[in-house]
């Protein structure tokens, strides 16, 4: 199609303008040419393009918008193993892993049968470098149904149109990461050697 023309199969042309086909083929279809102009090819590329966009997002619809797929039992057990890093001290989280496959098991039956509830906040207090904050916190059984949510489904499915800049929460990037490449793909700086990181907590002080 990029020469200039496209071939089409001869029953499916009013008036052919050029026969290609002058020798004698055995068990083969003739074909016949017809030019295009620039606008066109344009307008053919596009309706190519937009279709196959439009059958990828059909079939990732399809597996990332999947309940049951989704919400699988290897999926929230892969989640509870992320949920549970760094916080693996905490009496609640001791607790839900002293019996991890049995509440694995009951968050997915509920789910599948529509009878999962939130159980709410946790709230309380506290003082941190001498600043008070509220703190709202879910269950450690709401934090795996989340994760498992955010990693085999809104993260695949949204993060896919986000700028190559934005490393918010995504694996493998990070804010220095992102400045880096932000720097260095628009040519602020042409070589770093040092970067320094100033913490504004000790910057107040």
């Amino acid at each position: 199609m990029h020469g200039g023309g496209v071939r089409v199969c001869r029953r499916f042309m009013a008036s052919p303008l050029r026969n290609l086909d002058n020798a004698p083929r055995k068990n083969c279809a003739r074909y016949f040419y017809f030019v295009m102009n620039s606008a066109e090819r344009h307008e053919a590329r596009y309706q190519r393009r937009r279709a196959a966009r439009l059958e990828k997002r059909a079939r990732d619809t399809k597996e990332l918008g999947d309940f049951e797929s989704v919400f699988s039992f290897e999926h929230l057990y892969a989640a509870y193993r992320a949920s549970v890093k760094g916080v693996g001290w905490k009496a609640s989280t001791q607790r839900y892993k002293a019996s991890a496959l049995a509440n694995i098991d009951k968050t997915h039956n509920a789910l599948l049968n529509g009878m999962f509830k939130s159980k709410g906040f946790y709230e309380f207090d506290i003082i941190e470098r001498g600043k008070p904050r509220h703190i709202r916190s879910v269950h450690i059984s709401e934090r795996v149904v989340q994760r498992c949510l955010c990693d085999y489904s809104l993260v695949p499915m949204l993060s896919r149109s986000f700028i190559y800049d934005n490393g918010a929460s995504l694996q493998g990037k990070g804010y220095l990461q992102s400045f880096i490449l932000f720097c260095s793909r628009r040519s602020f700086i042409k070589i770093i050697s040092e970067v320094y990181v100033v913490d504004p907590v000790h910057t107040a002080r």
